[in-house]
């Protein structure tokens, strides 16, 4: 089927997503993109939307929304029988976030970003298997398309989640968890294998797994990061204390990150990763469980619409 199947997200970005989707869609109408369009209605709906659409016969995806929906297609896409490569991810940034249309260069602007789609050209990106512990206690396992994040990041995340559900919304809910988490949240002693070798065993603050650059709302948590390169990008910072995050908070913005004592940047193919006790993880923006995790890459395994070629 040539048709592109869009699913939209209307609660991503505070309900921006829903209030610009009748814009999206004249541009996409405008520029002789056919789409059939669906709705998410709740958390791991998109997942089975993807999968029906894949059953009629579907091979292009549009992700509407922040990265937890593409991230949702990805899922639904991986649960298929059909080859991944049969399969081509674009985004139209609607989240909160975005950060996924940065590492893939989709610009921000809705037009531009429909010109992109309309142009076609692609890359074959990486994508990341993540098997972690969930809260029922069992072991599952989730990919995801852009970066993961354990420690403080996902202490963040899961707190604003929370508020989410009891119908809070707005870009001030994550910096609000930012703030009040560098006060509450414990750094953990926290065991790092890298392709079987252990090469870290320390108390870190947070941890990212990046096959993009970019989380957190623009932040280059893993600057060392490619799309394309076979290997996943790993960020251990370790127990730099409160004003060591305060201080050095700008050099998540400016990509220098790695210049900070107490800091690795690091690369590999298999992660391991075990903690003294519970630490949370997320990835792609979406609250998912805790330690021990494990990341395995899956090399140029997306076709992904991009402008960075």
């Amino acid at each position: 089927m040539e048709s592109w199947y869009l699913v939209a997200n209307p609660v991503a970005g505070g309900f921006r997503c829903r209030k610009y989707l009748p814009e999206i869609a004249k541009l996409l109408n405008k520029h002789g993109i056919s789409f059939t369009k669906a709705m998410s209605k709740k958390k791991m709906h998109t997942i089975s939307l993807t999968k029906d659409a894949i059953k009629q016969g579907y091979r292009k995806f549009i992700s509407v929304g922040g990265d937890g929906t593409a991230n949702e297609i990805l899922n639904g896409i991986m649960s298929s029988d059909v080859d991944p490569l049969d399969f081509t991810l674009a985004v139209i940034p609607a989240g909160t976030g975005n950060d996924w249309g940065r590492s893939v260069g989709i610009p921000g602007d809705f037009e531009a970003a429909v010109k992109t789609i309309k142009k076609g050209n692609h890359v074959l990106q990486d994508i990341c298997k993540a098997t972690f512990k969930s809260k029922d206690g069992n072991i599952h396992e989730r990919y995801f398309v852009n970066v993961a994040g354990a420690g403080y990041d996902a202490e963040v995340l899961f707190k604003t989640e929370k508020m989410k559900e009891k119908g809070r919304r707005g870009q001030y809910l994550y910096f609000y968890n930012i703030f009040t988490s560098l006060f509450s949240y414990k750094p953990l002693f926290t065991s790092v294998k890298i392709d079987g070798k252990e090469v870290i065993n320390e108390k870190a603050l947070s941890i990212n797994i990046g096959i993009g650059k970019y989380n957190g709302g623009g932040m280059m948590q893993v600057p060392h990061a490619e799309i394309d390169d076979g290997l996943i990008a790993f960020t251990f910072i370790g127990d730099i204390g409160k004003m060591g995050v305060i201080l050095n908070s700008s050099k998540l913005k400016s990509g220098e990150i790695g210049k900070v004592k107490k800091v690795q940047l690091l690369k590999g193919k298999k992660i391991e990763i075990v903690t003294d006790s519970k630490m949370l993880f997320e990835a792609d923006g979406e609250a998912l469980g805790e330690t021990p995790l494990t990341f395995d890459v899956a090399e140029k395994k997306l076709r992904v619409i991009s402008s960075l070629n």
